[in-house]
């Protein structure tokens, strides 16, 4: 129905019917990210819909994911205009994910905005709503039924007895009597295949089948008794993990570094076996998927240009990991916290906080009663004025991202319990040196603070700080001595000097998580002094950025010229689990020999090459095993983009998924390597070209 099928219509809505928990987002997941489906399509939006069918919000998020771009208009007229102007005629495959709308006026006001697609357009719509399909007008509804009592029992059998764990006849048949009960829903089959899982004895099992909590008729109405199970079956410290994840709304990203951090404001990860926290939340994250109580990323190529380097910076592959959490789950994470938790979950809802709330996620910017935040943990999204920051005495948590606070207010220095501090896209210019009053903070974000030019000095003297995490390009220097921060794991940039206090020495005793940019590569004056950085022992660096000069972007003549620095650039070999590598504006005429032998970094699959200009040959990138991302940025002199243009092509790039060309001038050089691109590369290699000639 959505490729070969013909209608009337320009643009036919088609729809997956079904109750909670029946698989209608997977199946619809699996039909989007099919090859066929993304070939045939110009254009792949997603969108999570839930109970909040608000036309103007529906279209800001439609024109976001075609984009990439924020869209803050209220104005139909201009949405409109917007939309047009995205969609193009281009045939586009729309996903409206857990519609519940049955009011025919907002969808066909959402309807007469998506009218200027190309022939062949496609709206697929998932509901538990009959009457919500036959509103939008589907054809032939996709109406999803229970599994049947065989399939029923493969998918706990997959579950249960997966990686050799033991499957005795008295087990499948003990097995058999839970997926009885489950009534043939996935979800639920699926939960409780992970919870028999980790039992072998067939007196856990029988202990299970005969629990009470299957005679209760769907706790408190809506927790169905086989997901209560999969609460009960929790150890305690993963159950206020769990919990706690109510705190996000229905159908939102949760981003898996933020939550592991916010776990760790609320002192919710022990520490144990000498384990760092960051390493134990990883653990909690890895086990609440495989119970099936968190859901892995849905990825989009939307998503997946996210994590490319066509921006000056690249994100660390750890940040952009996100999951979801299934509405059936969600309702049982919120029963759990619900006297604890607010969260506005869409503009319709009850604008009252409950008495003296334990968390608060003020997503919608409304106005709500003045409850007592005296006991408030956790204050997400805090949009109004900063008066109330006197109030929380005992916050461990502050969001106050995106709000058009210019500075910090004197009784910040007072919030002794805060451990996570979120200041991303704001207006402040300087932070006070009173910071450092904050001694128990974990975690500070300063993502896209344009005016912030600088950290305060005694930044140096916050030793509990574990991520310190910053737009690369804003800040003009990093104060000295950052080495001091024994416990900092997540470092986004350092920015080499020319003094003791800020070499490149100073990273030795530093091994930050996840990702790091240097900076002022220039300023390393050989590899003697390359190699007090230590970088080849520095194990849990995942994106590592390495460049010579501080980018700006059109800028054709700033460009650092440096003899030294093919040794320097040798010295800073990483360690072999990297998974993301950037060299910027390097100026050696030849990579290291550690680029040259690159076949040990077998978890490398994202690299960006960027201003090398005095290169003319590319390192044997070909030979990388999982090698899934590739940019090649102002490099006029590349003539290949195999290293051996003779080589088997054929087996050259096994993993290569996208091609990223910028900013390649030279005529005769491009047309060479838009050559070898045809005739090299497998037909379903993505290819990219930006500022290319023709």
């Amino acid at each position: 129905m959505l490729i070969r099928a013909s209608f009337d219509e320009k643009v036919v809505v088609v729809s997956i019917v079904g109750m909670g928990g029946l698989g209608k987002t997977t199946l619809a997941q699996l039909v989007y990210r099919d090859e066929k489906v993304q070939k045939h399509f110009q254009l792949h939006i997603w969108v999570c819909v839930s109970d909040d069918f608000n036309v103007p919000k529906l279209a800001r998020k439609i024109i976001h994911k075609v984009s990439g771009e924020e869209c803050n208009h209220k104005n139909m007229e201009v949405l409109q205009q917007r939309l047009r102007k995205e969609l193009g005629q281009k045939r586009y495959l729309l996903v409206l994910d857990d519609v519940w709308n049955e009011n025919f006026r907002k969808w066909d006001a959402l309807r007469n905005m998506l009218l200027d697609g190309g022939e062949g357009s496609r709206i697929l719509v998932t509901t538990r709503n009959e009457k919500c399909s036959l509103v939008m007008g589907a054809q032939k509804p996709y109406i999803l039924r229970r599994l049947s009592e065989e399939s029923s029992c493969d998918l706990f059998e997959q579950k249960a007895f997966v990686g050799g764990a033991p499957k005795s006849a008295t087990l499948v048949e003990i097995g058999k009597k839970i997926v009885e009960k489950c009534q043939g829903l996935p979800l639920a089959i699926e939960v409780m295949g992970c919870i028999m899982h980790d039992k072998s004895e067939e007196g856990e099992w029988q202990a299970v089948l005969e629990n009470k909590i299957w005679n209760l008729q769907d706790a408190e109405e809506y927790i169905k008794p086989e997901l209560w199970l999969s609460y009960v079956d929790l150890p305690t410290h993963l159950k206020k993990c769990f919990a706690f994840c109510a705190i996000y709304p229905k159908d939102h990203d949760i981003e898996k570094l933020e939550l592991i951090q916010l776990w760790m404001a609320h002192g919710l990860i022990a520490s144990q076996k000498g384990n760092d926290m960051e390493v134990e939340g990883r653990e909690i994250f890895t086990e609440l998927i495989r119970r099936s109580l968190l859901q892995g990323e849905i990825v989009t190529d939307l998503r997946r240009r996210v994590l490319l380097p066509i921006t000056p910076y690249i994100r660390s592959s750890e940040k952009g990991r996100v999951c979801t959490m299934h509405d059936l789950i969600h309702d049982l994470a919120h029963f759990v916290i619900e006297n604890e938790c607010f969260t506005s979950l869409n503009s319709s809802a009850a604008h009252e906080i409950p008495i003296r709330p334990r968390h608060l996620n003020l997503l919608i910017d409304k106005s709500y009663n003045q409850a007592d935040c005296s006991t408030t943990h956790t204050v997400l999204c805090c949009r109004r004025d900063s008066s109330v920051l006197s109030k929380l005495k005992f916050v461990r948590v502050l969001d106050l991202s995106h709000t058009s606070i210019k500075e910090l207010p004197a009784s910040i220095e007072h919030l002794h319990h805060l451990r996570y501090l979120d200041l991303s896209s704001t207006e402040i210019r300087k932070l006070p040196e009173s910071i450092c009053m904050l001694v128990n903070l974990q975690t500070l974000i300063l993502y896209f603070c344009r005016r912030l030019s600088g950290l305060p000095k005694s930044i140096t003297y916050m030793n509990s700080l574990r991520h310190l995490l910053f737009e690369p390009l804003y800040f003009k220097a990093l104060p000295a001595c950052l080495s001091q921060l024994q416990n900092l794991k997540t470092l986004t940039r350092y920015t080499v000097g020319d003094d003791a206090e800020n070499n490149i020495g100073q990273l030795r005793s530093l091994n930050p998580f996840a990702e790091l940019a240097l900076d002022n590569l220039e300023k390393v004056k050989n590899a003697d002094d390359a190699r007090k950085a230590d970088m080849g022992n520095k194990q849990l660096i995942q994106t590592l950025i390495l460049s010579w000069i501080k980018l700006r972007w059109g800028n054709e003549d700033e460009y650092c010229l440096m003899e030294n620095a093919e040794e320097v650039l040798g010295a800073l070999k990483p360690s072999s689990g990297v998974k993301r590598l950037a060299l910027r504006c390097y100026p050696g005429k030849q990579f290291p020999m550690w680029i040259e032998e690159m076949q040990q970094f077998q978890y490398l699959h994202h690299i960006e090459l960027s201003e090398c200009r005095e290169c003319k040959q590319l390192p044997p990138l070909e030979i990388l095993p999982i090698l899934a991302y590739l940019t090649i940025s102002g490099m006029d002199g590349i003539k290949h983009i195999l290293n051996n243009s003779r080589g088997n092509a054929l087996q050259s790039f096994p993993a290569l998924k996208e091609l990223f060309l910028y900013r390649m001038k030279k005529g005769g050089v491009w047309r060479r390597v838009k050559k070898q691109i045809c005739l090299c590369f497998r037909a379903s290699l993505k290819w990219r070209l930006l500022h290319a000639p023709s």
